[in-house]
Order: structure tokens, then sequence, then C-alpha cells
């Protein structure tokens, strides 16, 4: 029994013994088979989100967002760098807010049509040290051509010619926009007192055609250029009438039914008659805002596009002619052209005018107005209109 054990155990022994030579011997003999690479998932380009381009707005530039977002490192706040303009782009102005204007429109006209002739022009004198030499900061004075000088306004308002020379080219274009826009270019307006109405100013031209036998060519030719307007109701054309009367509705006596209810004398006749050119001859009649009143005349008729004419008055009710002397006011702050009728009748006796009242006109004072503001008429047109020359 024990001789059995005994074998049994010889025999594991010799048994574990070889198996242990067999697996030394294998590991010896070759190399371990390299391990198989883990399979990685191959690499893919990074998206891209690109926002849609919207009109009127430059895209930034375009960021690149990763699959897998992280937060960057908080860094101290720098300034944006202001973007360069780019090349042809323009710079555009923002609409205006709805329900208003594109610019602002100005409460009055004056100084829209022409310079003031009452600015002084500006002289930039050098400080000097010594005897009349410049000062170290201050260059030496160079040889420059003297400057064409500006024409200068008469001293006074009745050294002004009866019959205007020049007329803006503001004007004249205001005149030729009036006509696009509907006035008419053969209709004349006036705006005056008794002295205005057709019997005792142009009414004859029409009625009496021997008056215009004497006329010069071209005054011929304006006449007929304007046939029409001279012999005519009119309801700025009123005696008694003062420039406050042409705002003033119930002065309209609408005596052809052609003016609307509640409309002013100045309304109708600028509404019926599409005059483009308006000879406002007030102020023997006259109101403590006469010249607030004139004012807002002359902005409603160039308003309306029409060229006005403003015509000195003949007598001096007032006793101190500052009628006068604001109308010419008037017209230098407007560029408007004159008529004064005033210089064109002081060589009358008692200039024109019947005494002892002082306010009416004598016969010889009626014939020089009505010869005179038809010079100025033609003057007037044909400075608006280049291209009518006068009649052979």
């Amino acid at each position: 029994m024990v001789k059995r054990t005994l074998i049994l155990v010889v025999l594991v022994f010799v048994a574990a013994a070889t198996l242990l030579g067999l697996a030394m011997g294998g590991y010896f003999a070759a190399p371990a088979p390299e391990p198989t690479p883990r399979p990685t998932r191959a690499a893919t380009a990074t998206p891209t989100v690109t926002l849609p381009a919207q009109e009127g707005v430059t895209p930034a530039a375009t960021e690149e967002v990763t699959p897998e977002d992280t937060l960057p490192p908080e860094e101290e706040p720098t300034a944006e760098p202001t973007a360069e303009p780019t090349a042809g782009a323009t710079e555009e102005t923002p609409p205006p807010a709805q329900g208003y204007p594109a610019a602002p429109q100005p409460d009055s006209l004056a100084g829209l049509f022409s310079f003031d002739p009452t600015a002084e022009p500006t002289i930039a004198l050098i400080p000097v040290t010594g005897k009349g030499s410049p000062t170290a900061e201050e260059p030496a004075p160079t040889d420059t051509p003297e400057p064409t000088p500006e024409p200068t306004k008469p001293p006074t308002w009745k050294d002004y010619p009866v019959i205007p020379a020049s007329l803006s080219p503001a004007l004249i274009e205001l005149y030729h926009d009036g006509i696009a826009r509907g006035n008419n270019p053969h209709a004349v307006s006036v705006l005056g007192d008794c002295h205005s109405e057709p019997e005792a100013f142009w009414g004859v031209y029409e009625s009496d055609p021997q008056r215009t036998e004497d006329l010069p060519g071209e005054l011929k030719e304006t006449l007929a250029h304007f046939a029409g307007s001279f012999n005519r109701y009119s309801p700025t054309a009123q005696s008694g009438s003062t420039a406050g009367a042409m705002l003033y509705a119930a002065w309209n006596k609408n005596l052809e039914g052609k003016c609307a209810e509640g409309e002013t004398p100045l309304e109708c006749e600028l509404r019926v008659h599409q005059p483009s050119i308006v000879i406002i001859h007030l102020g023997t009649h006259w109101e403590a805002r006469n010249e607030r009143y004139m004012t807002l005349i002359i902005e409603r008729v160039l308003e309306h596009g029409a060229i006005p004419i403003l015509a000195t008055k003949g007598d001096n009710l007032e006793g101190d002619e500052r009628l006068n002397r604001q109308l010419i006011e008037l017209a230098e702050q407007y560029g408007l052209p004159v008529w004064n009728f005033w210089a064109a009748i002081q060589h009358l006796p008692d200039g024109g005018i019947i005494m002892p009242k002082g306010m009416n006109l004598t016969q010889d004072a009626l014939e020089i107005q009505r010869y005179t503001g038809l010079q100025v008429l033609d003057a007037v047109w044909r400075m608006a209109n280049p291209e009518a020359s006068p009649a052979e």
C-alpha cells in the first residue's frame, strides 16, 4: 500500500516537471505577439455655423463652434476694435421717424433767396508789435490780388433806382419752379388800394388801345404777354386796402363769386389767377402791424412760387417815412426786386400828391405810375426769362 502511494507521488512529480519544462521552453523560444491596437474613431472636420446674411448688415467674422464646447478662461474685458470702412461703402443716413419731415421747415423764408446786402464784410486784422512789424506767430503778408468788390446797396431807400437792374438766381429758379407747379407765366397780380384798381392803373392799356400806340416795342410785347391781367376785377386791388386787409377774409368782396367761403383776398387771388409775378403796392393805408402783415404776404407769395415786387408809396401820411423804409428793409432781407415809385414822382409839384390831404396821386403821378410799373414788369419778366429778347 505504501509502495503504491509512493509510486503515485513520483508519477505526479514527473508530470509536473515535464509540464514546467515545456512551458519554460515555449517562453524563451518565441516572443510574445504584439497586442492588437485598439481601433480609434477617425477625426472629423470641425463643423462651422454661418449666420445668414441680412440686408444692410455687415456679417461678423465666422465663428467656429466645436461639438464639445468649453468655457473660455476669464479675461480682462477689452474694447472692441472699430471696424474699418470697406472700399466703396457709403454711409447711409437713417430715415426720418415716421410722421415727421426729413428736414424741418424754417419759420421764415428770409435769407433763402439772396445774400443779405446789409452784412458788412469781415476783415481779419493782424496784430502787430512795434511799428507795423508782424508778430512772430503771424506770417508776413504776401502780395495777393485785390478781391472784386461786392455791389453796394444805395445809401438810403430814397436812392434805390426806379426800375430794378438784377434778379437773384434763386428767385429765377423759384419762378420757374412755380410755373412747373401750375402758375400761369402770362398772369401778373397786383396787391394795392384805389391807385391799383384797373381804371387808375393798367386797365386803360386794355380798355383804350390808343394808350399803347406810343409805347416802345418791348413794352407792347410785355402787354401782349400778360394780356388779360390788366383790366380785370381782383379781390386784392380794392379802394382802402391795407396789408392786413389782404389777410382778412371779411375784406374779400368776392364780386365775381370765384372765391371760396372764408377765403382771404390774397388766397383767392393766388388760387384763381395763379400769377407768376405779384406786385405789392400797399402802404397808403396802414396799420400798426404793417411790417408784420407785409412779411406774411411776402412769404405766402414766395411759397406760391411767384416773384414778389415791392413798390414804395408816393405819400408820407405816417410823417416819418418809416413805411417805405421798412419796405426796403424787407426787400433787402428777402432779396426781392424794388419798384421805387416814390423816386419816380419826386420831380412833380408836391411830389405828385394832391394837397392838403396828402394821400391821392395827381394825374401826372398816376400816368408815371402806370408807365414805370409796366417798365418794372417788363424788366423782371425778361430777367426771369433771358430768352425773351426785346422786340426790334
